[in-house]
This record gives C-alpha cells, structure tokens and sequence, in this order.
C-alpha cells in the first residue's frame, strides 16, 4: 500500500492528457478545440450541377457509402456519381490516415481558433486532368456558434484538388465536443470517483486481515494522512521564508526601522 498514493498522482496526471480522444482511442481536435462528437457520422453534400454527392467522415473512415468503401477501404472524403452508369461509380478523395495527418488552424494567427480548423487528406489516383494524378482534400471546420446541426459545403474543386467546409458549434473554442469521448476533466473526476473508494476499502481490508489493526488505525497510510498537515504548514512557511527571504537578509533594526545595510 505504500505505493497508493503515487499511482493516484500518476493516474491524475495521466487522465489530463487524454484531450480530444475518441471513444476508440482516435485523437480528433487541436488546440483546445474538441471534434470528437463529429466522428461516427458520413456527411453529404450535393453539388449545384447534380452530378456528384460528396460524403466526409472526420477523424475517420466513412461507415455507410458501399460504393465509396468499395473504391477505396480507407476512403474518409469520397465523391459520389449520380449518374448510375457512371464508372468508377465512387472517387475517394482523400483517404484517412492518423499517422499523417498535420492539424492546423485556419487562420494561424487566431490565438482562440475561433476562425476554425484544418487538416490535409491525400486520396486515390485523379485523372480528371487527363494525366494521373492524386486527390488532394483540404478539409476545413468553420466555427458557427449556435448551429445545432453541422453543415457541409465542397467550396472549391480545381484539378483533383477538393476544399471541404463543415460548419459547426463543435469548431469553436469552448463549444466544442464530448459526444464521442470523454474530455481529460472528465477522466479525472471518474479515477478519482472510482480509485479513491477501492483504495480507502482495499487498504482497510488489508491492514485489518494484515495486522489486526481496527478504528482509524485501519485507515491505509494513515501516519502519512495524520502528517499531512503539518507537512503542508511547513512547505508554506519553506516558500514563504524563501519568498521574503531577500528582502529580510542583510538588513538591521534601528529606531523600529530597518534599513538594508551597504
């Protein structure tokens, strides 16, 4: 039991960094801003024209477009003919990657990303050009507070290259996710709900069946609880002595008055 109550500051300090951690253990956010509750959905947007539907899943690959996850397993952004000869029927645009994918803001000098997120997704072989190239999918999450539901808009297409907006509450600082996970304060305030009683019991249990000990003295640790406040009085006074420390030393009372010596 000696070991209690490290593992508890171990837990505690643990539990801050686990941010923006999806339910499946995939990081979704940046900078204080969580994108969790987005995930586990598809997207759509239907472009003015009609001849495509485009689908985007964030942080994620797309679950319910056969076509698209028939074209490509890993596809997270898909471009979707309307037209049911069309061949392929299903682009992917840009494929989902965690080991590679670079988060950024928007606006880089936003110090509160209000001006939204970003992140790049490279997709499947592009030969819209006439030549082969690569889908290239610049996604980008639009801080609108208040919106209730979230929005997607394709704003721009230029030669395999796709720019993604999804406007949300979900993009801005502070109104953001949790849906989809847990945020680190969270976290914190389960280990502490569910340690701190396994701990006290655990440790009553095994000190009593241990040592017969009964009352408080059943209590784990508890000649380190009973010193604790002494301890702490004495670590103020250290940083309060180290705190006035210099404005006190060197001087000399005289008259009621002190005067630094030269």
């Amino acid at each position: 039991m000696r070991f209690a109550v490290p593992l508890l500051v171990l837990l505690s300090v643990l539990s801050l960094s686990v941010g923006h951690v999806h339910a499946d253990g995939t990081e979704c956010g940046y900078d204080g801003v969580d994108l969790s509750s987005l995930m586990g959905k598809d997207y759509s947007y239907p472009n003015p024209s009609g001849d495509y539907v485009f689908y985007l899943s964030v942080c994620g690959k797309l679950a319910t477009q056969p076509d698209c996850m028939r074209n490509d397993a890993e596809s997270s952004v898909c471009r979707h003919a309307t037209d049911p000869t069309a061949f392929p029927p299903a682009d992917s645009t840009g494929k989902w990657d965690p080991s590679s994918v670079v988060w950024g803001k928007i606006d880089p000098s936003d110090a509160a990303p209000n001006g939204g997120l970003t992140y790049i997704l490279k997709g499947g072989l592009c030969d819209d050009t006439g030549s082969v190239d690569v889908f290239t999918s610049t996604i980008m999450f639009i801080c609108e507070r208040g919106a209730s539901t979230p929005t997607l808009e394709v704003t721009s297409s230029k030669a395999c290259n796709y720019e993604y907006q999804l406007k949300t509450a979900a993009a801005c600082s502070g109104g953001g996710g949790g849906k989809g996970g847990l945020s680190g304060g969270w976290v914190f305030i389960i280990i502490l709900c569910v340690v701190i009683p396994v701990y006290i019991i655990v440790g009553c249990i095994y000190k009593k069946q241990r040592t017969g000990a009964s009352g408080m003295e059943m209590c784990p640790n508890i000649d380190f609880w009973r010193s604790l406040p002494g301890l702490v009085k004495d670590g103020c006074r250290y940083t309060w002595s180290k705190l006035t420390g210099p404005c006190r030393s060197g001087t000399q009372a005289n008259g009621g008055q002190t005067y630094e010596t030269m």
